[in-house]
């Protein structure tokens, strides 16, 4: 049997990383994919509607699957086990230790007595403040998360290590993970996503976007170029409208800490078509496994700034950016990471180890730069586009035309 035939297990399907990971094993080729959620009551169904899977089950359903013994005629070669409660709001500790520690430690025990490879979601908020630093090498037990969230993840961890059972699996510690089909989780959907909405929802208000069609059009013609990529003229449109649009203003938090400015605060931010391609290598190649068994940082290595991420997405759309600090609010107040950065040696060493064969560019890592202009112009924007009123439709596309560079039309 080919190993793109054979079954893999997804679970958190519908979320963010679960669909789109799935959306990319089946350009792959994998189509018998078990998907497993827990969908509820709300819209994150959609995102498994254009998906190619062979079964779906509710995330109670699967595991009694497994007490059951139901599933041994899938021949399943590997768990994406990916499913959680992501929320570092999320209050109920005894909630997020039975869904992210108990249940867990079910599948992952069921998976390794068969032999089955199992990749599974931590996170970087294991890392707490960062006093331990950053590596995958660092033993949960040394880190000291600063929210029930990040607290539930190190348990696990902790649990895979204290028995001895880091050789079998992988532990993919999640980033600032950014990208398609993140709508859904609400507060907790990327910074970058929310600001995409802020700046969008501004512009179609108060004849903004008129002003600013009316200039572009004007700047459109001066260029031989594109204009979404026209440094000059974007330097000229932001000198000549930035106090016509001065009530443009974009929100992100204050700093409480001495020695960072204002909006200096740094995560690394890792596109998700990085974290989709990487964690097809870990499942696929044994090599890669090998070499990423225990915990694997998944970030890009380059901590970047809130003010930088702003400034970015501005460019990115052609607009003035306008940024005004606001305090941290109270809840999370001392449960505030100032700075992420994953140390990313273990990545790194897979590069030279690659060397030879051959190589899809499993983790060499999209900057934020051209993640953001991908993840605006593919996604966002058309999506934007297609969801507008029958008043600013028509409007919200000739600005999508003008500033869109051609090479990302066709992508």
């Amino acid at each position: 049997m080919e190993y793109i035939d054979r079954c893999f297990v997804v679970t958190g399907a519908a979320g963010f990383i679960g669909s789109e990971l799935i959306r990319y094993l089946n350009t792959c080729g994998y189509k018998n994919i078990i998907a497993v959620d827990s969908l509820g009551n709300g819209d994150k169904f959609l995102n498994l509607c254009d998906l190619q899977i062979n079964r779906y089950f509710e995330k109670e359903e699967f595991l009694s699957k497994i007490q059951e013994h139901a599933l041994e005629a899938y021949n399943i070669a590997g768990i994406f086990h990916l499913g959680a409660c992501s929320s570092t709001t999320e209050k109920d500790v005894h909630y997020l230790v039975e869904n992210n520690y108990r249940y867990s430690q079910k599948i992952a025990q069921w998976a390794m007595r068969r032999n089955i490879r199992f990749i599974y979601a931590s996170s970087a908020a294991t890392y707490g403040d960062g006093e331990q630093g950053y590596n995958d090498q660092t033993q949960p037990d040394m880190l000291r998360p600063l929210n029930g969230y990040g607290f539930s993840k190190n348990l696990f961890d902790s649990w895979i290590y204290a028995n001895n059972l880091q050789d079998q699996v992988v532990g993919v510690k999640f980033f600032n993970v950014y990208g398609a089909h993140e709508e859904h989780k609400g507060s907790m959907r990327s910074f970058i996503n929310k600001l995409f909405y802020t700046v969008m929802n501004n512009i179609s208000r108060e004849h903004s976007l008129d002003y600013i069609l009316t200039r572009l059009q004007k700047l459109a013609p001066e260029t031989t170029s594109e204009l979404g990529l026209d440094d000059n003229l974007y330097n000229q449109f932001v000198a000549s409208a930035k106090d016509r649009l001065n009530h443009l203003k974009i929100e992100i938090f204050q700093s409480d800490v001495a020695d960072i400015a204002d909006g200096e605060q740094k995560r690394d931010f890792v596109y998700i078509k990085d974290i989709v391609q990487r964690l097809e290598a870990v499942m696929s190649e044994e090599y890669v496994f090998l070499r990423s068994k225990g915990l694997l940082n998944m970030g890009t290595g380059e901590a970047r700034s809130f003010n930088e991420l702003v400034q970015i997405v501005c460019r990115t759309l052609f607009l003035p950016c306008n940024i005004h600090y606001i305090e941290v609010p109270l809840a999370l107040q001392g449960k505030y990471q100032y700075y992420t950065q994953a140390h990313m040696s273990k990545a790194e060493g897979m590069l030279d180890l690659m060397e030879g064969k051959h190589t899809k560019g499993y983790f060499k890592p999209i900057m934020l730069e051209e993640g953001i202009r991908d993840y605006i112009y593919t996604y966002l924007l058309p999506k934007y586009h297609a969801n507008a009123t029958m008043n600013t439709k028509g409007a919200i596309k000739q600005y999508v035309d003008l500033i869109t560079p051609k090479s990302y039309l066709s992508k």
